[in-house]
Parts: structure tokens; C-alpha cells; sequence
């Protein structure tokens, strides 16, 4: 039984992590989950406007109905 064949193959790869830029990332509030966005306020300190997909226009007292909300 000398006709076998034995490969070894080992690979070691030392992964050199660069660290990356800071990023300011914003979650929703508990009112913003529930669909009331009258209290968001982007970076600038302007109120957000939430648009309606349906008819283009923005939502009534930046409020989305609790129908709508998937």
C-alpha cells in the first residue's frame, strides 16, 4: 500500500484591523415607534416632515395613524 498520496496545507492570515471613522447614528424614540414624529428634530434643529407615500403630502400634526404602521 505505498501508492497513497498525503497532501498538507496550512494558511495562517493575520487580519490588520484600521480603525474607522466615528458615525452618528440616531434610533427612534418610543413616540416615534408608536408613529407620533412631532417631536423630531433633525441635527439642525429642524422638525422633521414626514411625508405620506400615498398621496405625497405630509402626515396632519406629524402624527402617522396607528393603521398605517407596519
Amino acid at each position: 500500500m505505498r501508492d497513497k498520496v498525503f497532501f498538507f496545507y496550512s494558511y495562517e492570515q493575520w487580519g490588520v484591523r484600521t480603525p474607522q471613522n466615528l458615525a452618528q447614528l440616531t434610533v427612534p424614540s418610543g413616540l416615534e415607534r408608536m408613529g407620533d414624529f412631532s417631536r423630531g428634530f433633525d441635527q439642525s434643529g429642524n422638525l422633521i416632515p414626514v411625508i405620506d407615500p400615498l398621496t405625497g403630502m405630509a402626515f396632519p400634526n406629524i402624527v402617522v395613524p396607528a393603521d398605517r404602521i407596519n
